[in-house]
């Protein structure tokens, strides 16, 4: 919550807060893993605020900060072009 201090959604206007736990919520109703449930609490901090990776790494564990990076854009978009040129899927 702390990341997200002070940050409204751009459309709503609402505390940017509310966003992450709807996505935990939704997610927390199609599994019990804590991990991807955590994960869904952090996924915007690294592309939305001046927390890193390697912070959520540092607080969290590997596990969690590897489906963060997972729902990275800039994360994504590296994966997808290593995937062209080395004719991956």
């Amino acid at each position: 919550m702390e990341a997200h201090a002070g940050m409204t959604r751009k459309i709503e206007h609402k505390p940017y807060i509310l966003h992450p736990m709807e996505v935990s919520a939704i997610a927390g109703s199609m599994t019990s893993d804590i991990n991807v449930m955590s994960a869904a609490l952090l996924h915007d901090v690294v592309e939305d605020t001046p927390h890193t990776i390697e912070e959520i790494r540092a607080q969290f564990g590997d596990d969690i900060a590897g489906l963060v990076l997972s729902e990275t854009p800039a994360w994504r978009e590296y994966v997808n072009f290593v995937n062209i040129i080395f004719g991956g899927k």
